[in-house]
C-alpha cells in the first residue's frame, strides 16, 4: 500500500524500517459484531481540512503491541480507505495477549476492546 499509494515522504520514513524488520506493522480490520466483513464495517472517517478523523473502534489486532504503524481500515466519501496510523500510547486502550489459531505466524495476536 505504501509502495503504490504513499507520499514519498512516507515511503522514505517507513519503507526501509519496514522490509528490514526494524519495525513491525499492523492491520486493525476486525470489529465487534461483524468480524473482517469489509461489508459490515462501520468504522468511519471524515475529512476536516487536511486531516482525517477516524471514528470506530477494532478488535483482533495482531501485532498491535508491538507495531510502530497501523494500517486502518474505514469506510470514508470515496469508500473503503486504509489509512497509516501510529499506535496508541502505552497505557491507553485494554491491550491482552491471545493464543492465535492456525498456523501462528503472528508472534501473538492482541485485542483492544
Amino acid at each position: 500500500m505504501l509502495l503504490h499509494h504513499g507520499t514519498e515522504e512516507q515511503r522514505r520514513e517507513f519503507l526501509p524500517r519496514l522490509a528490514s524488520g526494524e519495525w513491525l506493522a499492523a492491520t486493525a480490520i476486525s470489529e465487534r459484531d461483524v468480524g473482517s466483513s469489509f461489508s459490515g464495517m462501520a468504522s468511519t472517517a471524515r475529512r476536516e481540512e487536511k486531516d482525517y478523523i477516524l471514528d470506530g473502534e477494532k478488535v483482533h489486532i495482531n501485532d498491535a503491541a508491538e507495531a510502530q504503524a497501523i494500517n486502518f481500515f474505514a469506510l470514508a466519501p470515496r469508500g473503503l480507505t486504509v489509512f497509516l496510523v501510529d499506535p496508541p500510547p502505552p497505557g491507553s486502550g485494554s491491550w491482552w495477549k491471545m493464543d492465535p489459531m492456525g498456523l501462528r505466524a503472528s508472534r501473538f495476536t492482541l485485542s483492544a476492546g
